[in-house]
């Protein structure tokens, strides 16, 4: 595989599989993990899944050019539609919306409960992501930041159990990420709160009813952020 298909996300995914899982990705575009990891040797087995057609015939021909159709089944549909309750003992889902994540956990209980972990790396909606985890029988084991194209990604591991929910700001940056305090923490918590210094502004100008409540409400959760990065630093 190029050094362009084994880039940083990749491999930071790959270090929470342990060797000879059986794991299904989710919308697994074109299959690189499932192919590097089988070329890696840590695992034998795998289910690259994908809702949409193109990648997976783009995935199926990388699995053809590397002889791997004996260890990678290509399935197309919806989420963890395409599995049966057992089949897999990890499901990655890397690169959608967490809302998206979301209704792919929620739409298959049966098959969810038969896994013992999930990663995931959410674009987006991490917080909902996360409290949907929590208050689903889910504990958040881990969390990482990858830098990446000028881009952070965040990665988050569960595993089934219980662990406390979170106030919206600890949802929204990571429980574990702040008690780890993650090299790429303060350069997140940057971002968040310069994006919501600019909602603030604009609800400062805004002449709508309920702008004095919602503007109220964001105040308190900048505060909360920088009060978070004050003790991350």
């Amino acid at each position: 595989m190029g050094k362009e298909v084994v880039n940083k996300r990749l491999l930071a995914l790959a270090e929470y599989i342990l060797p000879g899982e059986i794991i299904a990705d989710i919308g697994t575009d074109h299959a690189y993990l499932p192919v590097y990891l089988v070329q890696s040797g840590k695992i034998t087995r795998a289910l690259a899944c994908d809702i949409h057609e193109k990648p997976l015939d783009v995935a199926r021909k990388n699995v053809i050019d590397n002889k791997l159709e004996a260890n990678i089944e290509l399935r197309f549909g919806d989420g963890l539609k395409t599995l049966k309750p057992g089949e897999a003992e990890v499901a990655v889902a890397a690169g959608m919306g967490g809302g998206t994540i979301k209704k792919i956990l929620e739409d298959s209980p049966r098959v969810l409960n038969t896994l013992k972990r999930l990663i995931l790396q959410p674009m987006g909606d991490e917080a909902d992501l996360r409290r949907w985890l929590l208050c689903n029988g889910w504990r958040l084991v881990d969390e990482n930041l990858i830098f990446e194209n000028g881009h952070i990604y965040t990665i988050i591991i569960a595993e089934q159990g219980s662990e406390q929910l979170y106030d919206d700001v600890v949802l929204e940056v990571g429980p574990r990420l702040i008690e780890k305090k993650h090299p790429l923490l303060p350069e997140l918590l940057k971002k968040l709160i310069k994006k919501y210094k600019l909602a603030v502004r604009g609800l400062m100008k805004s002449s709508r009813p309920d702008a004095r409540i919602k503007l109220e409400r964001l105040r308190k959760h900048l505060s909360r952020l920088e009060e978070v990065a004050e003790k991350c630093r």
